[in-house]
């Protein structure tokens, strides 16, 4: 087990357990331990939901191809797991019991890619000049976001609802959420 990988994350407890093979470390989640499968610097995730990878180019030691996951590690302990691959500090793990598709909108809506990540998934924002995508994200290069569900599908279009409402009104993203959801309806 890599050193650095538990130091990175203060969240995460020291104890090296070895279940199936498999290295653990141990975390508090709503007052109760947990253990969390890792393994070569990352968390092992039983399915990813979805993520955004990018380049950061905001120079010095801070520069480098990154990575936001969300994704549940065994139903009902959810992750949300930031890798910066040319930092071995500031990378950050959050665990979460409940609904895996609540948390993954509460990670997305804080980031500075969830445009992107409705982009990636529904399309239709890259005409609008005031939405920020890729190029708009100023240090940020070649942002790509990936899902590992159908945004029409049940667990998709609940994702997207519950996003688009994190906008008000007049939010071009959230018009966009609601012109698709909207022509899913009426039959595509």
């Amino acid at each position: 087990m890599d050193e650095d990988f538990i130091r990175r994350h203060d969240d995460l407890t020291p104890l090296l357990l070895d279940i199936n093979s498999i290295p653990h470390l141990a975390a508090t989640v709503d007052g109760d331990w947990v253990v969390i499968p890792v393994g070569d610097e990352e968390v092992r995730l039983n399915r990813g939901f979805l993520g955004v990878s990018y380049d950061f180019d905001g120079g010095g030691i801070s520069s480098g191809q990154g990575s936001r996951t969300v994704g549940e590690i065994r139903p009902g302990l959810n992750a949300y797991w930031e890798d910066f691959s040319e930092e071995n500090w500031d990378r950050d793990l959050t665990l979460s019991r409940g609904d895996l598709v609540g948390f993954a909108v509460e990670q997305v809506g804080a980031s500075p890619f969830a445009a992107n990540v409705v982009h990636a998934l529904i399309g239709g924002l890259d005409d609008i000049p005031e939405v920020g995508l890729e190029g708009d994200l100023g240090d940020y290069e070649d942002v790509e976001a990936f899902a590992d569900f159908e945004p029409d599908g049940e667990e998709g279009l609940r994702f997207l609802r519950a996003l688009g409402d994190r906008y008000g009104d007049e939010s071009p993203v959230r018009r966009r959420i609601e012109e698709y959801i909207a022509e899913g309806v009426t039959g595509r």
